[in-house]
Formats: structure tokens, C-alpha cells, sequence
């Protein structure tokens, strides 16, 4: 599964999947090279939708996300640097909802809808760090256009 989505995150794209490992081995690369190769032709032949997801460039405008749920994914945000793991992460989603009272499935839920316009998804601490800090942070931070300010992580600016 860890293939696969790391996979869809470099939109089906081989060469970016291996190089996404860095491995050092030719063999290692070869044995990787027929394994992606084998799990492009799954997802793009076989797989169920619930498997497949793009990667959204902006936050979908046509998601309608509440207050915590921004605030939360803001919260995320912030702290993405100082994050060394994936079970680090998954308990501050925990830490960060019981402090905004906040249900973690609404958490979830607008994380999902806003990387990859579904309600559901990978594993999402371990899926972030797949996708990358800095590209999900990007997300939150505020970017000026013109005179307007609009936040990539929240569609409702």
C-alpha cells in the first residue's frame, strides 16, 4: 500500500517514485523499478476508487470547512517542522482536537477533503509525511495575490 500511495503522490510518475527512496543499490532500484511498475498497472487496471486520490495543487473551493476545522489544520501546520515521525504526529492530531473540542472523524474528514478532495484516505500522519512538510505547510500559509490574501490550506480564505 506504502508504494502505491507513494506512487499516486508523484502523480503515477516512475522515475520520481524510485528517486523518492534514494536508494543507492542498482539492484535495489531494478527490484524497486518492476515493483512500481507492477503497482502503476494495479492502480490504473484493477484498483478500486477508494484506492486512488490526486493530490489537490489549492484547496478545493467547493469544500465548505467550520471554524475548528481550520483552525486545526492551521494547528497542524505550525507544527510540522518540529515533528520527527508519523506516530508523533498522529498523537498531536489527538492533542489538537481535545484542545479546540473538536471531533477527530471532522478533522480527518477536512484533512482528506483538502489534500485530495476525498473523506477518507490514506493513513494521514504517515500520507503527510509522504507528501512532503513543506508541500502541506505550503498549504497554510498565508500568500498574498494582488490585494487579496487567500490561504491554500482553507478554501473559505
Amino acid at each position: 500500500r506504502m508504494l502505491t500511495n507513494v506512487l499516486l503522490v508523484n502523480d503515477l510518475d516512475i522515475k520520481k517514485t524510485i528517486e523518492s527512496y534514494n536508494l543507492k543499490d542498482k539492484i535495489d532500484k531494478d527490484r524497486l523499478k518492476l515493483r512500481t511498475e507492477c503497482a502503476k498497472n494495479w492502480i490504473t487496471l484493477y484498483a478500486p476508487d477508494e484506492f486512488k486520490f490526486e493530490i489537490q495543487e489549492k484547496a478545493p473551493k467547493d469544500i465548505s470547512l467550520d471554524k475548528k476545522q481550520k483552525q486545526a489544520l492551521k494547528q497542524v501546520a505550525k507544527i510540522l517542522d518540529k515533528i520527527k515521525d508519523d506516530k508523533e504526529l498522529h498523537n498531536k492530531f489527538y492533542e489538537i482536537c481535545t484542545e479546540l473540542d473538536l471531533e477527530i472523524k471532522d478533522f480527518f474528514k477536512a484533512a482528506y477533503l483538502t489534500l485530495i478532495k476525498k473523506e477518507k484516505g490514506p493513513r494521514l500522519a504517515s500520507f503527510i509525511l509522504t507528501i512532503g512538510k513543506a508541500k502541506v505547510k505550503d498549504r497554510s500559509e498565508e500568500r498574498r495575490v494582488g490585494k487579496e490574501c487567500r490561504s491554500r490550506w482553507s478554501p473559505d480564505h
